[in-house]
Parts: C-alpha cells; sequence; structure tokens
C-alpha cells in the first residue's frame, strides 16, 4: 500500500475507526518519523529498508505493506512539508501586485530552515523515478503556486491569468531548488534567483510606481548572473 500524505484523523474519525486501522495508521505513522529520524541523524537517505524497519520497530513485511517503498515514505514527508505551507495565505495590499515576489519566500523559508534534512531528502527524490508519488506531490506544489498568485491577483484586481504566473514560479522554483539542494547556491541565493524570476515577470504587467521596486530586484541579481556567466565559461574553456 502506498500513502501520499501523513494520514491524520479527526477524534470523530478516529473513533470510526476499527482496531485493526488504528494500529495500522499508528505504525505508518512510526515508519514516517523513523524516516525523518534517520535523514537527520546522518543527514542523509543513504538507508536501507531493514534499517527503517528496525528504527520504526517494526517488520520488513509491515513496513512494505504500509508504506511499498523508500521513495514511498520520503514523499510522504516531502508532501506533508508542501501541505504544511498550502494552509499560509498570500496577503497583499490593494493594487500591490510586488507580494507576488515575497511568495516564493514561504517555501524558501520552510526548506532552508532545515538544509541537513530537506538537501538531502530532495537530492533522493530529484534523481529517483516515481510515477506515482511524484505527478501527486508535484500538483500539490503547483495548487501552492496557483493558490497564491490567485490570492494577490485577486486582491489587487490584476487582469491576467493566474495560471500562467504560477506556472512560471512553479517551474522556477524547480530549478532554483535543485541548485540549492546541490549546495550550488545558498538561502540568500535561492530568494536573490526567486525575487529576480518573479520580477521580471511582473515588470510588464507593473504600473509606474510598482516599476522601480521591481527593477531593483531584478538589478539586485546582475553580479550573481555575471558571477555564473563568467564561472560557466572557464568551466568551458577548460573541458
Amino acid at each position: 500500500m502506498q500513502i501520499n500524505h501523513l494520514e491524520t484523523e479527526t477524534s470523530g474519525e478516529a473513533a470510526a475507526l476499527s482496531p485493526r486501522e488504528k494500529s495500522k495508521s499508528r505504525r505508518r505513522t512510526q515508519i514516517v518519523e523513523a524516516a525523518r529520524r534517520l535523514i537527520l541523524q546522518h543527514e542523509s537517505t543513504e538507508f536501507s529498508m531493514y534499517d527503517l524497519a528496525r528504527e520504526a520497530g517494526t517488520s520488513m513485511k509491515t513496513t512494505y505493506n504500509l508504506i511499498g517503498s523508500k521513495s514511498a515514505v520520503l514523499y510522504v514527508l516531502l508532501s506533508a512539508a508542501v501541505d504544511s505551507i498550502d494552509m499560509q495565505p498570500a496577503t497583499a495590499r490593494p493594487g500591490d501586485i510586488t507580494a507576488i515576489v515575497d511568495l516564493p519566500d514561504i517555501p524558501i523559508g520552510l526548506f532552508t530552515s532545515e538544509p541537513g534534512f530537506y538537501r538531502p531528502l530532495l537530492r533522493y527524490l530529484l534523481g529517483v523515478a516515481n510515477s506515482t508519488e511524484r505527478p501527486i506531490f508535484m500538483a500539490r506544489a503547483y495548487a501552492f503556486w496557483l493558490r497564491g498568485v490567485t490570492d494577490i491577483a485577486e486582491a489587487c484586481d490584476l487582469r491576467f491569468v493566474p495560471s500562467i504566473m504560477a506556472l512560471h514560479l512553479h517551474t522556477y522554483f524547480a530549478g532554483a531548488l535543485d541548485l540549492w539542494v546541490q549546495d550550488e547556491i545558498d538561502a540568500d541565493g535561492f530568494r536573490s534567483h526567486m525575487r529576480c524570476a518573479a520580477a521580471m515577470a511582473l515588470l510588464p504587467l507593473a504600473e509606474a510606481a510598482q516599476r522601480q521596486a521591481l527593477q531593483a530586484h531584478v538589478d539586485a541579481f546582475v553580479p550573481t548572473a555575471q558571477a555564473y556567466e563568467s564561472a560557466a565559461a572557464r568551466t568551458v574553456s577548460a573541458i
């Protein structure tokens, strides 16, 4: 059985479960929490299903039956993180589209708050093909961007299609996230990448009074872009 998010029940829902289902739910939670402990202890996902079962205090058979695979349990952890930030509403002053520039700070703040946990977790998942959990996770991630952009667009009475901006942020974030996961940029670099990407997308839509603030984000990113260009040129010339 594969699960895609932490299973939690309200008191009413828990009461409706049979003793057997309550036991299964409790053991699933034990396995997920054990995976988190192993990652934090070693800052790595280099553990086996045997290690996971031992840490969780369950048998190998039970671990496979309740979770399905190592990548499945890791997606549970990642999806739980996305679910936690999805509940935070985006805020914007009427007419202020620059709030979209701040939107990426929410997931960036989450991931960079525990680099020893999220870097190895994401490094593993980004390198493993998974046709079951990955599409669900990506849909949840996109839903976060769509909700945030839509809330801000409605508050600002903007005349653009929120799904286009949401997809732009969703796609660019995936690229910047990979750079951070591979330790090629730090938390500040992560933020500046996303602020520049959002600002450049918003500039054609902004009123004159807002363009200066948006342009400042783009200008602040110029030294980073120039340094990256120089480093890339040196790498290519050395081949």
